[in-house]
């Protein structure tokens, strides 16, 4: 999935250097990401022959949980930047992204705290049971040049999120390096 993502920012940087350059909002940096990696998921399925995919979707600004309830981390209602999810999210998040720009520092430490809460197993009986549990989060600064960030992911050896931090040249290796 990181290499998706991953993919489907140089394909951003490769197509869309316009909006990138023109400084255009978050949202709409969000939804172009959200179109290709879409497209690579299904064509990631189709070459595969693999049905991986078929029920996940990448939405943005996603504010809704199991049966169109809030989404809801540690108590407070959230809406994630982009996730790749089911939408009735009976099966785990494959990701969850937040993005800014470096110039918007503003909830840089929410956004942080709510997917290192994100990438938690799920907890039976919890108000955000089905808000937990992703595979991977990911926070992601960028410009009109590059990107960088932190990927989290829970690690059941030490039981807690870890997370490494990349840059748009290095994040293939740490694909590699983490996922084989």
């Amino acid at each position: 999935m990181l290499s998706l993502l991953h993919n489907s920012f140089e394909d951003l940087y490769t197509q869309d250097g316009v909006n990138l350059n023109d400084g255009v909002s978050e949202w709409n940096i969000c939804a172009r990401v959200a179109m290709y990696m879409e497209k690579r998921m299904r064509a990631y399925d189709f070459l595969n022959r693999t049905s991986i995919f078929r029920d996940y979707y990448v939405d943005v600004e996603y504010n809704r949980s199991y049966r169109g309830k809030p989404k809801i981390v540690d108590g407070h209602i959230v809406r994630v930047d982009l996730i790749v999810q089911t939408r009735e999210e009976t099966l785990p998040n494959y990701l969850v992204l937040e993005m800014k720009k470096p110039k918007n520092p503003r909830k840089r430490i929410d956004d942080e705290r709510e997917l290192n809460r994100m990438v938690r197993p799920r907890q039976e009986g919890t108000p955000d049971y089905y808000n937990c549990g992703s595979f991977i989060g990911v926070f992601l600064d960028y410009n009109k040049d590059t990107y960088w960030g932190k990927v989290f992911w829970f690690d059941d050896n030490i039981n807690d999120v870890v997370n490494i931090k990349f840059k748009r040249d290095n994040m293939q290796e740490i694909v590699e390096q983490l996922f084989g």
